[in-house]
C-alpha cells in the first residue's frame, strides 16, 4: 500500500505544482490524505508523513482559502502532531479531556 501511495504522490506532485487555484488545492488535498494515511500504516515514518500531510494541506489552503476539506484536515494534522509529541492542549492539565472547536461556545469564532 505504501508503495502505491508513493507512486501516486510522485504522479500528483507535478500536477499540483503546475495547477492553480481550486485544482491545485484539490490535488494538494489528495496528496495530504495519502501522506496522512501513510502515517497510520508505517509507524517508523509516521511523524514525517504527518508533517508532509500538514505541508500539503497548508498548500491546499493557500491555493484555495475556501477549501473547507483542506482546512479541516489541516486542523486534524495539528491535533495528531500534538498527540505524537505529547503536547498538552490549551488549558489541558495533562489529565485528558478535550480542547478545540467542539468545546467552544456557539458564536465564538473560528
Amino acid at each position: 500500500m505504501l508503495e502505491l501511495h508513493g507512486r501516486a504522490i510522485a504522479l500528483l506532485t507535478p500536477i499540483a505544482r503546475e495547477a492553480e487555484g481550486e485544482r491545485r488545492s484539490r490535488v494538494s488535498t489528495v496528496i495530504g490524505l495519502l501522506y496522512l494515511t501513510d502515517s497510520t500504516l508505517d509507524e517508523a515514518a509516521g511523524t514525517r508523513a504527518v508533517q508532509q500531510a500538514g505541508e500539503a494541506f497548508q498548500e491546499a489552503v493557500r491555493a484555495d482559502p475556501t477549501n473547507a476539506d483542506a482546512k479541516f484536515n489541516l486542523e486534524l494534522v495539528f491535533g495528531v502532531q500534538q498527540i505524537r509529541v505529547g503536547t498538552p492542549g490549551e488549558g489541558d492539565d495533562g489529565g485528558g479531556g478535550s480542547t478545540g472547536a467542539s468545546v467552544k461556545p456557539t458564536g465564538s469564532g473560528y
